[in-house]
């Protein structure tokens, strides 16, 4: 059964109840979609096809713009996918988070956590979390896009933000739910060489009891997700893609990933000046298993 999606700033229920039925891991994702101008429907119709190549059980975007385009992303993409979530931010924030999903995976309680955004930077925007189950696998989401640029201003201010995230995390493990998924663009460029930007000090902020790990620092680093040019590839791992270090063992090892331009049906420039200026982050989870907590 389907329930309607709410769009507001209010806790939302939707629950999809269609079973799983012989599927045994799903493929969950994170991409930022280039809405610092609204995105034309050209735009949105590149994007969708992008994602339907993808085929994601569940998809995190982040800088929606207007907060209409996942709505137009789902009619496009057809009856396999439901209602997505997209939660009305302040007045101020013209760049959304939003979560895509399958009919058959149930996602409710949807809420934005508090004291995520910037009060002195109208535009912030508050991660976006719910709880969500797909097949026998069930946790809590939380979708993140934070403060951007290197400078240790902007840093001490993303810092807040993950420490925000942090208590957030730490509440909603202390009940029977273990599992989570922290996912979007984390604009935290994970520790190469002495030449990397620290921005140690965030990934310490955000996990400071190490209860996160941070799977695309595992098999990421390096690699470019954020596109500057195409004529040599250069770019940033801006993104992020963290579970439950101890419990997320539906996590299927080493399966996270930046998908390639060529996966993407794209070259590099086409893909930069019709799509997106960022690359998609995909892991997959086995969900056939026995509920480990």
């Amino acid at each position: 059964m389907r329930t309607k999606c709410v769009v507001g700033a209010i806790v939302i229920l939707l629950s999809v109840s269609v079973p799983a039925g012989a599927q045994d891991t799903a493929t969950i994702a994170g991409w930022n979609i280039l809405g610092v101008d609204p995105i034309p429907e050209a735009r949105i119709q590149n994007i969708a096809a992008t994602i339907a190549r993808i085929d994601p059980d569940l998809i995190v975007l982040t800088e929606v713009n207007p907060d209409s385009v996942p709505a137009r992303i789902v009619e496009i993409l057809g009856d396999d996918y439901a209602e997505p979530i997209i939660l009305e931010q302040n007045d101020d924030v013209v760049q959304n988070i939003a979560f895509v999903f399958k009919r058959n995976v149930e996602v409710r309680n949807a809420r934005l956590i508090p004291r995520t955004n910037l009060a002195e930077e109208p535009r912030s925007r508050k991660a976006l979390t719910a709880d969500v189950r797909i097949g026998n696998f069930d946790f809590v989401l939380i979708g993140v896009h934070l403060k951007s640029s290197r400078d240790a201003a902007s840093r001490r201010k993303r810092s807040r933000q993950c420490a925000a995230i942090a208590r957030f995390i730490d509440q909603a493990v202390n009940g029977d739910e273990k599992d989570v998924l922290v996912i979007g663009d984390y604009n935290m460029i994970p520790r190469e060489d002495d030449d990397t930007p620290n921005d140690e000090v965030n990934f310490f902020s955000l996990s400071p009891n190490n209860f996160l790990r941070f799977v695309s620092t595992d098999f990421l680093a390096g690699r470019t997700s954020h596109i500057d040019g195409c004529s040599p590839l250069r770019g940033n791992l801006l993104d992020g893609y963290a579970i439950s270090r101890r419990f997320t063992r539906e996590y299927i090892p080493g399966s996270t990933r930046i998908l390639s331009f060529g996966a993407l049906g794209r070259q590099c420039s086409s893909f930069l000046n019709s799509v997106s200026d960022h690359l998609p982050l995909v892991s997959h989870f086995q969900i056939d298993g026995e509920d480990d907590d």
